[in-house]
Formats: structure tokens, sequence, C-alpha cells
């Protein structure tokens, strides 16, 4: 269990693992605590898509009924889409490492609303072996 979080923050853990044959792993596991006094549906963020999954990017696109502007939250970063209010938002993940689960969350503004979290993992890099 973990104390003493603070409201509407970004946290990071790193989990030192072993799978049951003794191989050590690494669990990158990343959250966002919610925003003091949120409503989640005050904004309804709707349609959330995450799209051309590559093993270094994604796209992850979402509406709302009204123009608004909204800030996306993975493990890396957060972005802020401060260009203007809008109905629909689109957001390019770049230098995402390859067969890696993310995890993407959706605040509006002025703690209007939060989305669910959504997870997704990055395409395995082949190499010649996996072709043959």
């Amino acid at each position: 269990m973990l104390d003493n979080l603070e409201p509407h923050r970004l946290y990071s853990v790193d989990l030192d693992c072993k799978d049951s044959i003794g191989r050590s792993y690494t669990y990158h596991l990343g959250f966002l605590t919610q925003p003091v006094n949120y409503q989640k549906y005050g904004v309804e963020i709707l349609n959330i898509n995450i799209s051309d999954i590559t093993d270094k990017s994604a796209k992850i696109t979402w509406s709302t009924k009204r123009a608004v502007e909204c800030i996306l939250c993975c493990p890396i970063f957060c972005y802020d889409d401060e260009i203007n209010p809008s109905h629909n938002h689109q957001v390019k993940l770049p230098n995402l490492k390859p067969d890696t689960e993310y995890w993407v969350q959706i605040l509006v503004k002025g703690n209007e609303g939060v989305s669910d979290v959504f997870n997704f993992r990055t395409l395995k890099v082949m190499d010649k072996a996996d072709l043959k």
C-alpha cells in the first residue's frame, strides 16, 4: 500500500520481479491519482481510440461534447492540449519502447472530467529469427 500520495499527480513505480522459472525482470507501473473533488463525467470524454501502434509510437484520439482543453497522461509524460478548446482531440506518443505496456488517462482541464485508464502494448521489434 502506498500512503501519503498527492492528488492529481503522476507516479511511477518499478517492481523487481521473478517469473516461475526464476528469471528476474522489472515491471514498470505508472498511475495518476485523482484530482480533489473531480466530477468523473462533468464533461464526458467519448470515443477514446488507441491506434497506429508501432514499436515506437501510438496515436490517441478522443472527443468531448463541448469544446474543452484536455491533458493526456501516461507513464512517460503528460501532454497538455494548450492549442485551443476543441471537440476532437489527438495526441501522438513518440519515443516509446518496443514490446512495452503503457497506460493513458485523459483529464479535462479545470477538473471537469476524467477518463478511465486505458492500456496498450507497443509492437515487438521483429528480428531475423522471428521471420523464419
